[in-house]
Order: C-alpha cells, then sequence, then structure tokens
C-alpha cells in the first residue's frame, strides 16, 4: 500500500498554462493501438537513413563550421519514401518463428513515420567517443586501436540509452516533462500525414495547419537563397557598425562575428536557430526570456567592463575568440609544450601560461557557476518530489510491478493504454551492466582510463542525468558538462589527454 501511493504521475507537476496548452495543442487526445508500427517497411527505411545520416554527421563534423542533418531531414524524406513503398511492396503473408507477418500492411501509418524518425534519431549527432579517437590521431601520435575504438563508441553510447530507460520514470513519466523540442516534431507528423489523407475529411485546424506548413516551407525554401548565396550580408548585420564604421569600440560592440553583436539583426533562420542551440519556436516564452536576460547581461554589460577596465590586461587580446593566446599576444602554439602526446611542465613553464580572451574566459566561468546552479535549482525546486519518485522507481524495480501514473493522468495519455506492454526496469539495468563490464574491458585492455576513473565518469554522469533532464524537459535547453568533466579529469590526471578525452 506505500508503495501504492508512490505515484511518478502524483509528483513533479507543471503549473504553468502555457506548457499545458502546448501539449493539449500538439499531442492527440486519443490513440489506436492496432495501427501498423514497427514493419518491415520501418526497418529497411530507418537502416537507410540511420546510416545516411550517421555518415553525413559524421563527415561533416570535422569542418570548422560544422553542418548537421537533423530529424527534419528524416520527417520530409520518409513520409513519401514509405508512401512510395506501400504502393509497390507485395501483401504477401509469411510466417517466421511461428509469427506471420507482411512487407506491406496497408497504408503508411503515423507510427512507422515516427519509428523511422526514432531510429535515425541515433545518427542525427556525432558519437561522443570519436573525440578521443581524434585526440589520439592527431595530437598524441598513436592512433586507436579499432577495436578499442568501437568498444569506447559502443560503450557511450548504450549507457546513455541505459539511463534513458533507467531514469524514464523521472523525466518521461511526470506531467511536468513535455519536452518542447518533442511536441514540435509530433505537431509535424500530424501534419505530414494529414497530407497524406483524403482533403475533404481534414478537420478546419487541420486545413489550418496544412496550409501554413506549405507556407513557411515554400517561403523558407526561397528565402534560404538571399542569406546563403545572393546577400550573405543578412546573415549579420551589425548596426552599430553602420553607424560608426570607423569607431573601434563599435566595431569591437557592435560586429556579429568578431564582437560582441550588441544591436546587430541576423534575418538567416540558421543563425537564429544556432543561438538557441535548437529551433526558438521549440522554446517556451519563460525560457527564451531567461537565455536572452542572461546573454545581454553576460556578453553585453559585464564583457565589456571587464575588458575596457583591462582586468586581467585583456585589452591586449581580442574582445571575442576561442583561440589562445601566448603571453606575447601571439597565438598559443600547443605543440610548444607537448611531449609524447602529454603535457611537458618543463616545455609549459619555459614557453609561458595560457591567455585567454575576456568572452572566453567569462563563458568558462559562467560554467562553473552553472552547474552548481543547476544542482541546487533542482535540489531546491524538486527534491522531494524526485526522491518520492525514485522511491516508486525502486520498488518496481523490486516488486517487477507497473505502478504508472495517476488515474487521471492515465486516462488522458495514451501510451499508458492497457494495449502497450511496458518494458521493465530490470531490462535496462542488465543492458547497464553488461556495458558497464564492456567499457571496464575497453578501458583496461587499451590503456584508456584506470578502472576506478572509467567507475568515476558513469557515476558523474548518473548524478547529473537527472537535472540535466529536467532542466531541457521543460525548458528545451540542454546544459553542456565538457568543460566540468574536463576540469574534473585535468585534476585527476594532469597532463594526459587521453585520460581527459576518455573521462570527458
Amino acid at each position: 500500500m506505500e508503495n501504492d501511493k508512490l505515484l511518478a504521475g502524483d509528483t513533479l507537476h507543471s503549473n504553468e498554462p502555457e506548457m499545458q496548452f502546448m501539449i493539449d495543442s500538439a499531442v492527440p487526445a486519443s490513440d489506436d493501438p492496432d495501427m501498423p508500427s514497427l514493419t518491415f517497411r520501418v526497418v529497411v527505411l530507418g537502416t537507410v537513413f540511420t546510416c545516411a545520416l550517421a555518415f553525413t554527421n559524421a563527415y561533416y563534423w570535422f569542418r570548422s563550421n560544422p553542418i548537421a542533418l537533423g530529424i527534419p531531414v528524416v520527417q520530409l524524406l520518409s513520409l513519401p519514401a514509405g508512401w512510395a513503398l506501400a504502393q509497390v511492396l507485395p501483401r504477401r503473408q509469411f510466417r517466421t518463428f511461428g509469427k506471420q507477418w507482411t512487407m506491406n500492411p496497408g497504408a503508411f501509418s503515423i507510427k512507422e513515420h515516427v519509428l523511422i524518425s526514432v531510429f535515425a534519431n541515433a545518427s542525427t549527432s556525432t558519437v561522443y567517443a570519436l573525440e578521443l579517437i581524434v585526440v589520439r590521431k592527431f595530437w598524441i601520435g598513436t592512433p586507436l586501436a579499432f577495436g578499442a575504438g568501437v568498444l569506447m563508441s559502443l560503450t557511450s553510447q548504450l549507457i546513455g540509452y541505459s539511463f534513458s530507460g533507467l531514469f524514464h520514470r523521472i523525466l518521461v513519466e511526470p506531467s511536468a516533462m513535455a519536452w518542447p523540442s518533442t511536441l514540435v516534431d509530433v505537431s509535424l507528423f500530424r501534419t505530414l500525414q494529414a497530407l497524406m489523407t483524403d482533403k475533404h475529411g481534414l478537420a478546419r485546424e487541420m486545413r489550418q495547419r496544412q496550409r501554413l506548413f506549405w507556407i513557411a516551407l515554400a517561403g523558407s525554401f526561397a528565402w534560404y537563397f538571399v542569406p546563403g548565396w545572393f546577400f550573405p550580408t543578412l546573415t549579420m548585420l551589425p548596426l552599430l557598425c553602420f553607424a560608426a564604421p570607423n569607431n573601434v569600440v563599435a566595431q569591437q560592440l557592435g560586429d556579429g562575428y568578431n564582437g560582441l553583436g550588441m544591436l546587430a539583426v541576423t534575418l538567416d533562420w540558421s543563425t537564429i536557430s544556432s543561438s538557441y542551440t535548437g529551433s526558438p519556436l521549440a522554446t517556451p516564452w519563460f525560457a527564451a526570456c531567461n537565455l536572452f536576460a542572461g546573454f545581454a547581461i553576460f556578453m553585453w554589460v559585464i564583457t565589456p567592463i571587464a575588458y575596457y577596465a583591462n582586468a586581467w590586461d585583456a585589452r591586449s587580446l581580442p574582445i571575442y575568440t576561442s583561440n589562445l593566446f601566448a603571453a606575447n599576444g601571439s597565438v598559443y602554439d600547443i605543440e610548444a609544450v607537448l611531449r609524447d602526446g602529454r603535457l611537458d611542465p618543463e616545455l609549459y613553464e619555459e614557453y609561458g601560461p595560457v591567455r585567454m580572451s575576456t568572452q572566453f574566459l567569462i563563458m568558462y566561468g559562467l560554467c562553473f557557476m552553472g552547474i552548481t546552479c543547476l544542482l541546487s535549482h533542482v535540489a531546491l525546486n524538486h527534491g522531494k518530489d524526485l526522491w518520492r519518485t525514485l522511491q516508486a522507481a525502486v520498488a518496481e524495480l523490486r516488486s517487477g510491478r507497473s505502478y504508472g501514473r495517476s488515474g487521471a493522468e492515465r486516462e488522458s495519455i495514451a501510451y499508458e493504454h492497457s494495449a502497450y506492454a511496458r518494458v521493465p526496469g530490470v531490462w535496462y539495468a542488465g543492458l547497464f551492466v553488461a556495458t558497464l563490464a564492456m567499457g571496464l574491458g575497453a578501458c583496461q585492455g587499451f590503456g584508456l582510463l584506470p578502472w576506478w576513473g572509467f567507475l568515476l565518469a558513469i557515476a558523474v554522469a548518473a548524478l547529473l542525468t537527472v537535472p540535466v533532464g529536467l532542466i531541457e524537459a521543460v525548458s528545451n535547453f540542454q546544459y553542456g558538462l565538457g568543460v566540468i568533466t574536463e576540469l574534473i579529469a585535468a585534476f585527476i590526471w594532469p597532463g594526459e589527454p587521453t585520460f581527459n578525452a576518455a573521462f570527458k
């Protein structure tokens, strides 16, 4: 009876009417459990798009300005591909291992469309372990063995996948966990699927969505060529620079590329999206206001004050750059302080310390401040709810019984329908243990990280998954952990780039 009260749906409720309106507008209130989902078409198209995006995104990841193909590309291309397969594939029934299946169960369904995108989503971002492979090949000079690279890549991916299942009860099931970017995807799926149905049977709301979709698609496609090819200046219009073209201060404050971008205007959607670390359409209003306020305070107020006050001899360097500099102002030669791929203290002492621009230094400080703010915010505002939800998850894992959401939520959420069996938490736990063993073997066998360092990295990831995921689930903002993990690894293993990259 005590466990029955520990329901994930009874905690972490959202009081934001804006968020509830977004959910109600995007998510349909009904569901058809008999609709085809995991079909032959899904396996074929999902594999094709996954491989294509994995190759393309990894290839362009090495550019100074990386190009990434995301889920919208798959959403747009998989729909006509699925429709075409529904027209040409045979409808013959097959029986394999006692299971009856067919290549063509009928019309291409929205669930198939979603599953293909879920397949491809695994390849929209580059494998983080690739950084370790690159560091070993280009900086240390002893390339990582093929087997070690494969094992580390699988470990990093599967550990994250197991975490997604283990923390599903905390980060997905509570009603406050809206995941705004997912709501945008849901709206697009529904609109695209409506294009394949009888237009006369569509509701007025869906017809309006279709019309808006086609107008936005045509307009964005046509406009892309204006700043991208014909008039690149529209990518960033520095109004301060135009007003005072010969003023150095105006150039430093107003330049959108080499300055602080104060009062700069952009008419390029890709620039706007990159500034928000994603589409601003998926960012709730309260989060967008917080992002802009934080940016304005630190970039347009604190950074200029520190720079023009000549803090840390800042005026001897550019105000905005991510380059590292030597004491004489020249670009820092990293290879001059390395010996056999490791930082040499004597060479470093002889060459001199690293210097950063004011903006870059403040951004690093913000990363350190952000991690403490993240943990304290989550602990103070959601600590009790998270603890109750965690108790429920542990009780469920021990008993094998699913407590699920509260009754009201169970009636309103389609995926809690009795037709859908829930994946047992012990499956994710088993995957975690197996991946943990594989990662330990790779680190020990190839000297990538001490065994206790690998376990420490997993512990740090487990500790921060919930706070980072919770903030992203309600604000669409993902806090990066690269800087803090680099600091921890550098403090424990100074001068060891392999350990640092593997830990990160």
